[in-house]
């Protein structure tokens, strides 16, 4: 079996042992665990290692000056594990919702993709769930940090069987 890109929250042996069954080609983690990280990058030079920084509650004022706090963040979580040379792109927020505040979350997103840049990281853009933005229009909000950035991050969702997760949300187009 192949994937083309895995995420695991917690990185445990089991989540170890898939992601060298699957061989994805990007993994995607919150858990900056130093030992398979570094093992995953030695059997997978190629692999593509994403990190989400989380801290509880996510601040989404995104005020300007809270970017570079998280920028912060993120790079001494990667630096106190020695995991520089390991991750190659780290995501801002992650499916924030908040449709109303656009223009703000455009310039988070543009000074955050510029610091990580600087630092030698690429960064992923915005991170919308399903179906989000919901309305075509409201991506003009967005463009500006989508420019700065290297990648969009868009999550989809995928279950074995509609019966496995009743999921409360319909894309509003069908691409």
């Amino acid at each position: 079996m192949t994937k083309i890109a895995v995420q695991s929250l917690k990185l445990t042996e089991e989540s170890y042992q898939f992601i060298r069954s699957t061989h994805p080609s990007w993994f995607k983690t919150l858990d900056l665990n130093e030992i398979y990280i570094k093992k995953l990058k030695e059997e997978f030079p190629d692999l593509k290692i994403i990190y989400r920084h989380y801290r509880a509650p996510q601040d989404q004022r995104f005020r300007d000056d809270e970017a570079d706090k998280f920028a912060d963040e993120l790079l001494r979580a990667i630096d106190d594990k020695k995991l520089r040379d390991c991750v190659f792109a780290a995501e801002g927020y992650n499916e924030t919702g908040l449709w109303n505040d656009g223009p703000r979350y455009n310039r988070w997103t543009m000074i955050f993709a510029k610091r990580m840049r600087r630092e030698g990281i690429k960064s992923i853009a915005y991170n919308f769930s399903t179906g989000c933005p919901p309305e075509f229009w409201l991506w003009k909000d967005y463009y500006d940090g989508l420019y700065d950035s290297d990648y969009l991050g868009l999550h989809e969702y995928y279950v074995d069987s509609v019966n496995d997760y009743a999921f409360p949300f319909k894309p509003p187009y069908n691409v």
